[in-house]
């Protein structure tokens, strides 16, 4: 009660501030039969013993209790046809192992159709799977891996296989309107946001843990000083051995970013290197050089628990986001005002709550006509 606070404390006061309006508004400042069961059970040949995966701790929780898993940095703020519709939409276990056999794999980024992903799935070698088709709770083998879903956008990997060059890799894309929670074998957890397209290895490596995004993931890196953990796409490369970091690199925007929460982690971009400790941002632009910044980490935190989280942004921005996750277009008519806006309004809501809020706020006008959006001065 000195009146000084550390930075850590800062962090937290900060997002308690921008998640204060828990009723989800957006504040404005300026500048989540026994027979057919047997018959199923057969067909999918569910492992007896599910791996002994934590069930995410997130699930289900108020926002409130959610956020106690930040304290470091923030406020403590079967029925018979379902069974049918799984055993529809499951493909046979003959399938599935033929699946994903083992390839090796070229050093390549994402390629260019991750740009627009539609589909909500993973990829393997030989096929795809539709992650909403997936039942929940049961262990698949794919490839040499083992998949569980849990919940309706969580998935868990494990393997049980020796230390390999020859990698096997799936690839998960995450449509607008969705985001994905990805544990990976090795223990790191992955949060993969909205229009994302995520690349990653499901064999033990003996060399590096080397993946490849589009879009935008914040990655909680479980640690492991023998195999660095590596973030590549769009011209740079992210290293790290045990840490907590966001990359944003969405193909169709023009800045690129690492936001570092914990730990350290080292940019590369050409024959730059940058080293980020906590609460820095690296930051490049197509055009410019780039930078490092210090930054309030409660911004990425407060997306990665579903929110949109606006700081001193203008309309054409905060429409840049919104766009990508309801999956819209939107189209400008007269001068419209660079006023800058700031506060948090949950992704739960409907694209009209939102509308109204902003039209409101902004002292504009907003007309949607389905997928598109006007917006007049």
């Amino acid at each position: 009660m000195n009146g000084t606070c550390t930075s850590q404390e800062r962090q937290r006061i900060d997002l308690w501030l921008l998640k204060r309006g828990h009723d989800e508004k957006v504040q404005v400042e300026i500048g989540n039969a026994d027979s057919v069961k047997q018959q199923l059970l057969a067909k999918i040949h569910v492992v007896d013993s599910i791996s002994p995966y934590p069930q995410d701790a997130d699930q289900g929780l108020p926002i409130l209790v959610r956020l106690r898993r930040y304290k470091k940095y923030i406020l403590p703020l079967s029925a018979v046809a379902a069974l049918v519709l799984i055993f529809v939409a499951l493909p046979r276990r003959s399938e599935i192992q033929r699946a994903n056999g083992v390839v090796t794999v070229q050093t390549r980024e994402v390629t260019t159709a991750a740009e627009n992903p539609t589909a909500f799935k993973i990829a393997t070698i030989d096929r795809d799977y539709s992650i909403d088709d997936l039942p929940e709770n049961v262990e698949l083998h794919i490839g040499n891996a083992y998949v569980v879903k849990r919940g309706a956008n969580n998935l868990h990997y494990r393997t049980d296989g020796m230390e390999t060059d020859e990698l096997s890799y799936h690839t998960v894309s995450v449509p607008a309107g969705k985001d994905l929670n990805l544990y990976l074998a090795d223990g790191s957890k992955v949060w993969v946001n909205t229009k994302t397209v995520l690349r990653f290895p499901t064999s033990r490596v003996k060399k590096e843990r080397m993946l490849y995004l589009s879009g935008e993931a914040f990655f909680e890196v479980a640690s492991d000083k023998v195999h660095p953990f590596i973030v590549a796409g769009k011209g740079m490369e992210v290293r790290a051995t045990g840490t907590q970091f966001n990359v944003r690199n969405y193909l169709d925007e023009e800045q690129l970013s690492t936001t570092l929460v914990e730990g350290k982690v080292d940019v590369h971009a050409g024959p730059s290197v940058a080293k980020l400790s906590p609460n820095q941002q690296w930051m490049a632009k197509t055009g410019t050089s780039a930078r490092v910044r210090h930054v309030d980490v409660a911004h990425v935190l407060g997306s990665k628990d579903g929110y949109f989280v606006f700081d001193k942004q203008n309309i054409r921005e905060i429409m840049n986001e919104v766009s990508r996750w309801y999956d819209i277009e939107v189209d400008y008519q007269g001068e419209i005002t660079d006023k800058e806006f700031g506060g948090t309004f949950s992704r739960k809501r409907s694209l009209d709550e939102l509308i109204d809020y902003l039209s409101a706020l902004g002292g504009f006008y907003m007309k949607r006509e389905g997928r598109r959006i006007t917006i007049m001065s």
